[in-house]
C-alpha cells in the first residue's frame, strides 16, 4: 500500500468509525452517518483499502458500543458495500455519474441486517419472534439507507467540487509560472 493510500485509509476507518460512534441508538442497532463515507471511501480508494478502513471501523463501532454479535456481521457487511460500489462503478465506463451507480450500495445493509436479525431470532427463540423482531429492523434501516444516499451525493459533489476547484488552481499557476518564464 502506497504511503499516500495508507494516510486516505486510516483518515477513512477515522471519520467512519466516529461517525459510528456518535450513532443514536435505536431499539434496533442505532442510526447513525458512516455509510455515506463508507461510499465514498469506496470511490476513492483502492479496493483493499476501502474495505479495510470501512470494515474494521463498522466493526470496532459494534464492539465499542456493545454489538458484539453483529460486528463480525458489519465487518462483511461493510466489505460487500465496497465491494458492490467497485462492481456497480465498473458497468459504466464513464465516471460522469459514478455516484448515482454507487447509491445502490448504501441498501445492503437493509437486507443484510434483516437477514442477520432473522437468524439470531431463529436460533434464540419462536420463529414467530424472529419473524417480528427482523421485520422490526426494516423501517430504521430503510430510513438510514435512504438518508445515507442523499447525504453521501451532497459529501460526493463536494468532494468533486473542491477536486475540480484545486485542478483549476493548479493550472492556473502553472499558466502563469509558464507566462512569467516566456517573459
Amino acid at each position: 500500500m502506497k504511503n499516500k493510500n495508507l494516510k486516505k485509509t486510516i483518515l477513512f476507518g477515522v471519520l467512519i468509525l466516529i461517525l459510528m460512534l456518535i450513532g443514536r441508538p435505536t431499539a434496533f442497532g442505532y442510526l447513525h452517518p458512516a455509510d455515506p463515507l463508507v461510499l465514498l471511501a469506496a470511490l476513492m480508494l483502492p479496493a483493499p483499502s476501502a474495505m479495510l478502513a470501512a470494515g474494521i471501523a463498522g466493526a470496532a463501532a459494534d464492539l465499542l458500543k456493545g454489538y458484539y454479535l453483529l460486528a463480525p456481521l458489519t465487518l462483511i457487511l461493510r466489505i460487500l458495500m465496497v465491494l458492490l460500489v467497485k462492481k456497480l462503478t465498473a458497468l459504466s465506463p464513464s465516471e460522469k455519474h459514478e455516484e448515482l451507480l454507487a447509491a445502490p450500495a448504501a441498501f445492503l445493509p437493509v437486507l443484510l441486517y434483516f437477514l442477520g436479525e432473522l437468524v439470531f431470532g431463529l436460533l434464540a427463540g419462536t420463529k414467530e419472534a424472529a419473524w417480528a423482531s427482523a421485520l422490526g429492523t426494516l423501517p430504521k434501516n430503510l430510513i438510514q439507507a435512504a438518508a445515507s444516499v442523499l447525504l453521501f451525493i451532497f459529501i460526493y459533489d463536494m468532494v468533486k467540487g473542491f477536486s475540480a476547484a484545486r485542478a483549476q488552481m493548479k493550472a492556473e499557476k502553472a499558466s502563469s509560472e509558464r507566462s512569467e518564464n516566456d517573459e
